[in-house]
C-alpha cells in the first residue's frame, strides 16, 4: 500500500512540475477543407493542387499558394480536423524560392486573420479573434503574435492590399506556420493532406453540378442539368429576334473527371477553364454560389455562368 501511495505522489509531483514549466501536449493539425471565396486558385482548372493552400504547410519553398483572381485579393477559409491552440502565426509571403520570382509576383501587404472556435461559430460570424497586420516587403518569415493563446477549428486569412509584382498579378504565400509557446505546430501528414485536397476539389465540383435548375449568365436563360450532366436550355430572353448572344458557347453536357471539369461541345469532349465561387458563409459540404466558364478548347466562352437555383429529382 505504501508503495502505491509513493508512486501516486511521484506522478502528482511530475504533473505539477510540467504545469509549472508550461508543458503543453504535442500538437499537430490536419486541414480537411480549404477554399478561396473571391476568385479561386491559380490554374486549379487544369492542375488541381498545384497552387493549393495546402502548399503553405509543406516546409518547401519550391511550392506556394497562389490565388487566381482577376484582381490581387483573396480570402482563404481552412477547416481543421481537430482544434489546435495557437498564440502566433508566421508568414513567408510571396514566391520565396528566389529574389527574381519574389519580385515578379504580388506579395501580401495588408493581412487579416480570423479565428473561430468551431464551424458553427463561423456560420454565426462569432470570431474568437480578428487581427489585422501590415507585412513588410521582405523575403523572410514575419511573425503575427496574438494577445493570448486561442483554440480554434476554423482559420481564415484575407489579403486586400499587396506589394505589386513586376510581371504577374497573382498574390502568393509560400509558407504559413502555427506556433504555441514558441513551439511550431506541424502538419500531421502533408502528403495525405495534399491528396485529400485534390479529392475535395472534385467533390466540390460534383456537389455544385448536381441535377437541378440553373440560371445562366445572369438571366439570359435557364438550364436543366440531369444526372448524367446533359444540359437542356429553356426560357430564353429574346434580343432582336435572337435567343442567344452570337459569342455564347452552348454546351451539350458537363461533367467531372479526376477533379477536373469537362464539357461536350460540338460533339467533342474538352477540358474546361472555370472558376467556382462561394458564398462566404456557406462554403462547406458543396454549398456554392456559381461557376464561371471562361473557355472550352481554346474558344472563349465569354463568361458563361451557371448559378444553382434548385435541385430536381431525375426520373
Amino acid at each position: 500500500m505504501k508503495i502505491r501511495h509513493g508512486i501516486a505522489l511521484v506522478i502528482c509531483i511530475v504533473v505539477s512540475l510540467m504545469i509549472m514549466r508550461g508543458y503543453t501536449q504535442e500538437q499537430y493539425f490536419n486541414v480537411i477543407y480549404a477554399c478561396e471565396t473571391l476568385g479561386g486558385i491559380l490554374e486549379e482548372w487544369k492542375s488541381p493542387g498545384k497552387y493549393s493552400p495546402i502548399n503553405m504547410f509543406d516546409d518547401d519553398i519550391r511550392t506556394c499558394f497562389a490565388e487566381g483572381n482577376d484582381e490581387d485579393q483573396f480570402t482563404l477559409i481552412l477547416q481543421l480536423e481537430t482544434p489546435i491552440t495557437c498564440d502566433e502565426v508566421q508568414v513567408l509571403g510571396g514566391v520565396a524560392l528566389n529574389d527574381d520570382l519574389y519580385m515578379k509576383n504580388n506579395r501580401p501587404k495588408e493581412l487579416t486573420i480570423w479565428l473561430y472556435e468551431t464551424y458553427e461559430a463561423l456560420i454565426k460570424d462569432k470570431e474568437a479573434l480578428r487581427k489585422k497586420e501590415i507585412l513588410e516587403d521582405k523575403r523572410e518569415y514575419q511573425s503575427i503574435q496574438f494577445d493570448k493563446p486561442y483554440t480554434f477549428e476554423m482559420f481564415s486569412v484575407q489579403v486586400l492590399e499587396t506589394y505589386k509584382g513586376t510581371q504577374y498579378n497573382d498574390t502568393c504565400i509560400t509558407e504559413l506556420k502555427f506556433f504555441n509557446k514558441g513551439k511550431e505546430i506541424k502538419a500531421k501528414d502533408i502528403e495525405k493532406m495534399k491528396k485529400h485536397y485534390i479529392k475535395v476539389v472534385g467533390e466540390r465540383l460534383r456537389g455544385f453540378l448536381k441535377p437541378g435548375l440553373y440560371d445562366v449568365s445572369e438571366g439570359l436563360c435557364e438550364a436543366i442539368i440531369d444526372s448524367k450532366g446533359y444540359i437542356k436550355f429553356r426560357n430564353f430572353d429574346s434580343v432582336e429576334g435572337k435567343y442567344f448572344r452570337d459569342d455564347m458557347v452552348l454546351l451539350t453536357r458537363i461533367f467531372v473527371k479526376d477533379s477536373q471539369l469537362y464539357a461536350e461541345y460540338a460533339g467533342k469532349i474538352y477540358l474546361v477553364k472555370y472558376k467556382l465561387r462561394f458564398y462566404p458563409k456557406q462554403f462547406y459540404r458543396g454549398y456554392t454560389s456559381y461557376i464561371d466558364i471562361y473557355s472550352i478548347a481554346g474558344k472563349e466562352a465569354n463568361d458563361v455562368t451557371f448559378m444553382k437555383k434548385n435541385e430536381i429529382i431525375n426520373k
